[in-house]
């Protein structure tokens, strides 16, 4: 499917396989899309779940390519998608992929979940982005960044104490979870299989300040 036309589909809610979204990236990182990229339906979902929910600045945790970052906002009429990522040759693809769909609200930053000012945005989404912490090597994306099973803890932790922290309103949308544990204050308010769970939250209660305000240790090397 030609690009053109792919936006199109798109943006009119047409069927799109993700065999032709995919068809953006190089082949290295098409290969992977199975295992580390959002399916387009799921994507597609996940976005339509948050927007229906009021939510306009959505943080998509480890974006990757950026296919859930674009598939939203070609997908939604008013909400922005603001992934952020650690690999610098994922962001520059991600850029390359928004700008060739000409996916205006969708943007994908260099960095990791503590760069991020959390009360940006009042939604985020997570496809188990840490999880490629705590599996083998050779099923990794690359070795360009370090992993470990002490990062993969440190970096749930970050994730709880962003979620117990952020503002009563907030929705959430997880895809095969995050790794952690939903704080108190959270309920489910979707859920639907799409190769795995694909849950929405909401955030209706406070979340008793407690462990998750204590420090989440030394910051692991990156």
């Amino acid at each position: 499917m030609k690009f053109d036309r792919l936006r199109q589909a798109l943006r009119n809610r047409q069927p799109v396989r993700d065999e032709d979204f995919d068809a953006l990236l190089p082949l290295a990182y098409r290969r992977l899309s199975p295992r580390f990229w959002t399916p387009l339906r799921a994507a597609r979902r996940a976005a339509q779940w948050l927007e229906g929910e009021g939510a306009r600045r959505v943080l998509d945790v480890g974006a990757g390519v950026g296919k859930f970052c674009t598939i939203g906002a070609l997908s939604t009429d008013r909400a922005r998608f603001i992934g952020v990522e650690h690999r610098e040759a994922l962001v520059r693809v991600a850029s390359e992929v928004i700008d060739v769909l000409g996916a205006h609200r969708a943007t994908v930053l260099h960095g990791s979940l503590e760069d991020v000012d959390p009360s940006a945005y009042d939604a985020f989404y997570f496809f188990n982005p840490f999880v490629e912490n705590i599996i083998c090597s050779a099923s990794r994306v690359d070795s360009s960044v370090n992993l470990s099973k002490e990062r993969h803890g440190h970096d749930v932790r970050i994730a709880e104490r962003l979620l117990a922290n952020a503002r009563v309103g907030t929705n959430v949308v997880t895809y095969f979870g995050y790794g952690g544990r939903m704080p108190y204050g959270y309920h489910l308010v979707h859920e639907e299989r799409h190769g795995g769970p694909l849950r929405l939250w909401f955030k209706d209660a406070p979340t008793p300040a407690r462990a998750y305000d204590a420090p989440a240790g030394r910051k692991p090397a990156r």
